[in-house]
């Protein structure tokens, strides 16, 4: 509009000239002077428009640019929103899977109303179901009553003195049974310094406490075992020893942990024996053996010793396990019983006088070559081949009665009779 009007005005001025000076030039000249200007007025006009118009274009062009530009922002920021969005979405599903896998619970206090939220596996932890109500009255009475005053007290110390608690306690649920939990907490403070919530995890440690208790009845049988019992890692250095260890061998506990147990060797044994033990073993089998050791004092003991292998949960042996039993008095008593019977053996073969045993039947069970020698036999074997019962050699058939009568009495003090 503002060309439009330069441009009218710029027509009048024209043709207000041109009138005050019709008369000094001609009809013709007038005319082709107002062709000319206009001319030049129109193509005046039209640069001035062709300029707007490309202005406008650039312009036009900037703001489709810059739309772009936003527009591609947008989607950008979109986008990015979208991700951040799906992999909070994904932290969260994979905390979720977390927390229910590792049965960790999370509440939240508000110590200012009252109010209280937990989580549904919290909810579970007390007994309680997901969708019950909340409220800190209704955590404390789920806790066993020997651990409120403890619970209560970790809760208040670490609210006034601004610092975490952890503690360990039970939970009674409603059905009677009894939980282990382990709970950690912190409270948080306004700009003053006023505690206004508290919030924490509370984790299920049953598993942890059962292996726990597991554990300190197997120490404590370790402890009390009257055996020896070693443990050693899979290369053979000894892990651990109970007092029955220390008793047999001399060697304190403090002395065998480290070791390895050759400490103990004798050198009865060839190394061919500790290299099948070693096989045996190593290929996961229980060994089972006696062995000569050697006390700390340098006396030798007689030992009646069990290996077993452990399996870790990948399958693979990781520990093993020697339970060793002292048979030193076993081994001597029964060298002595050995050396009776050799002696008892040699008597009765070598006697002059004959010697025989029999049953309560009277069936012979033994007889000395001396007995068969006097009824004409070469050998006890051919004796016994036929001859079965003291009354075939018997003449007196009713003195034999009388004899095994006597010797089927109450008062015989074994199933068996010698004569000679």
């Amino acid at each position: 509009m503002a060309i439009g009007l330069s441009a009218a005005c710029v027509m009048l001025a024209f043709e207000a000239a041109k009138q005050t000076l019709r008369p000094a030039i001609g009809i013709w000249a007038s005319h082709i002077a107002t062709i000319t200007f206009m001319t030049a007025v129109a193509v005046a006009l039209s640069f001035v428009l062709q300029r707007r118009e490309e202005r406008s274009r650039r312009e036009l062009s900037t703001e489709s640019k810059e739309r772009q530009r936003a527009e591609e922002k947008s989607r950008c920021e979109a986008l990015a929103r979208g991700q951040i969005e799906a992999q909070l979405q994904r932290n969260e599903e994979r905390m979720h899977l977390a927390f229910e896998a590792a049965k960790i619970g999370f509440w939240d206090w508000n110590i200012v109303t009252g109010e209280t939220d937990w989580s549904a596996i919290a909810s579970r932890q007390m007994g309680l179901p997901e969708d019950s109500p909340t409220s800190f009255a209704i955590f404390m009475n789920a806790i066993h009553p020997d651990d409120r005053k403890a619970l209560q007290g970790a809760i208040d110390g670490a609210v006034q003195n601004n610092q975490d608690y952890a503690i360990e306690y039970r939970v009674l649920w409603p059905d009677g049974s009894l939980h282990w939990r382990f709970a950690k907490g912190r409270a948080i403070y306004d700009n003053t310094g006023r505690p206004v919530r508290m919030a924490g995890i509370a984790v299920d440690i049953d598993d942890r406490k059962a292996v726990d208790e597991r554990l300190l009845l197997q120490a404590t049988a370790l402890q009390a075992a009257a055996n020896a019992i070693v443990l050693t890692d899979n290369q053979g250095t000894i892990l651990r020893v109970n007092p029955a260890f220390t008793q047999v061998t001399g060697y304190s506990a403090d002395e065998a942990i480290g070791k390895n147990p050759r400490l103990l060797k004798s050198g009865k044994q060839d190394a061919a024996f500790y290299a099948s033990l070693w096989n045996t073993i190593a290929a996961g089998n229980i060994w089972h053996g006696e062995l000569t050791n050697r006390r700390k004092n340098g006396g030798l003991y007689a030992e009646e010793m069990t290996i077993a292998p452990v399996r870790s949960g990948a399958g693979a042996i990781s520990h093993y396990v020697a339970i060793k039993q002292d048979i030193t008095q076993r081994k001597l008593a029964e060298q002595a019983l050995q050396d009776a019977e050799q002696k008892y053996r040699s008597i009765f073969e070598n006697a002059g006088l004959g010697i025989f045993q029999t049953n309560l039947e009277g069936e012979f069970l033994s007889v000395n070559p001396a007995v068969a020698r006097m009824v004409g036999y070469d050998s006890p074997e051919d004796f016994h081949d036929s001859v079965h019962c003291a009354a075939e050699l018997c003449v007196d058939l009713k003195r034999y009665d009388q004899l095994l009568e006597l010797v089927r009495t109450p008062t015989a003090e074994s199933p068996t009779a010698e004569s000679g």
